[in-house]
């Protein structure tokens, strides 16, 4: 292994590490990678995934719910009700 130490003439660093966590300072937290472990932070691009699949599973319940009650049975996506004709 090769340890590699840069210097500066006037380092810059925002936030902090605190007991409780990190103040980032407001600064985004990028480039993080997916989570593999049931421990680890998710990444937007993972929880976007998991809305989007969780949607499509609930308007497929509605749509199903509503066409299985017949009669003209309507689901709204957008609300989550199913009307009754």
């Amino acid at each position: 292994n090769t340890l590699d130490i840069q210097l500066a003439d006037a380092p810059v660093f925002a936030g902090k590490v605190k007991a409780n966590g990190l103040d980032a300072n407001g600064n985004k937290v990028e480039n993080v990678a997916d989570a593999t472990a049931a421990s680890d932070a998710v990444n937007k691009g993972q929880l976007d995934a998991a809305t989007t699949a969780s949607s499509s599973k609930t308007d497929a319940l509605g749509n199903s719910t509503a066409t299985n009650l017949g009669g003209g049975s309507k689901y709204d996506n957008s609300t989550g009700a199913i009307s009754a004709p």
